[in-house]
């Protein structure tokens, strides 16, 4: 845009750079809390497909089962 003579001041799509700064550090911000929580969602996926696996089993130990099930809870 700026070959054709365009003044972006004009477009207003001018920011200082301290504010554009702030702006990049809270989307980095965003995205590193996004990545933790689908980490996060995907440990959990796994401690409920394996507390679902305990309770189809007849001969799984009950305390076991209690144990792993308030561990899923908390998670």
């Amino acid at each position: 845009m700026a070959g054709y003579g365009y003044n972006l001041e004009w477009f207003g799509w001018q920011y200082r750079l301290k504010k554009m700064e702030r702006k990049v550090k809270k989307m980095e911000k965003f995205v590193a809390a996004t990545m933790q929580l689908s980490q996060e969602l995907e440990v959990l996926a796994e401690f409920e497909q394996t507390l679902r696996r305990l309770r189809a089993n007849a001969n799984s130990d009950h305390v076991k089962l209690l144990n792993f099930q308030k561990r899923v809870t908390w998670q």
